[in-house]
């Protein structure tokens, strides 16, 4: 999707951090990883395993895709489903994912893939890279209680980031709600996601996005 042959990455990821081209490659990866382990978790792709001597294919259940640190299972095709919260376990079991499925969900992808453009800005220019470091080092931002959007009959809790309505992102950011969807085109701000009918927002990405912009006026 990236460009990338597999034979590149150990090349890739050998390099030491330089803040160039490489820096801007293992970023791209990486959040491409993350964004693929969301759709494994809210199970718009199905995954499967297979012990790497052979044996039965079963299904990897979706929350364990719930990790901090995906990178290592994108790099190897691997993991240990006895220990599949461990990054550092050994793998075990090889990870396969249906072809047919797999194009299935590329083709419905959007024009630029899963990068939006905050996410093309911040492994592009250093000063939002450094920012972002920043910005991770910063606490929360707080948000009301009551403020987390219903989840249209499905139980989300446990299942990847908080997701919150339009009218939590304003309250959050205290802009208006045409303000919010003219910044995700000019300003790279987190893009919705849809659920249903409804359209809902990753409450860590907009905390992100905010802190980004706390960081860059601080500089």
């Amino acid at each position: 999707m990236l460009g990338f042959m597999p034979y590149e990455l150990p090349t890739i990821f050998a390099q030491p951090e330089d803040d160039g081209p490489n820096d801007a490659a293992r970023d791209l990866i990486r959040l491409q990883s993350e964004d693929m382990t969301k759709a494994f978790v809210y199970e718009r792709l199905a995954s499967s395993m297979r012990p790497l001597g052979g044996g039965e294919v079963q299904p990897i259940p979706s929350e364990w895709w719930e990790i901090d640190e995906p990178l290592s299972r994108f790099a190897t095709g691997a993991f240990d489903p006895e220990r599949w919260a461990d990054p550092d376990a050994a793998p075990t079991h090889r990870i396969l994912v249906g072809a047919e499925s797999f194009d299935q969900w590329l083709a419905a992808l959007p024009e630029l893939g899963p990068l939006t453009a905050r996410q093309i800005e911040m492994v592009t220019e250093p000063k939002l890279r450094a920012a972002r470091a920043v910005s991770r080092q910063a606490q929360p931002v707080p948000e009301p209680a009551d403020q987390q959007a219903p989840s249209d009959g499905r139980d989300l809790a446990g299942v990847g980031p908080p997701l919150i309505s339009i009218e939590a992102v304003c309250e959050m950011t205290g802009m208006a709600t045409s303000t919010v969807y003219k910044r995700i085109d000019d300003d790279g701000f987190p893009q919705q996601i849809k659920l249903g009918s409804r359209s809902l927002w990753d409450k860590d990405e907009v905390a992100a996005w905010l802190r980004e912009k706390a960081a860059l006026r601080g500089n």
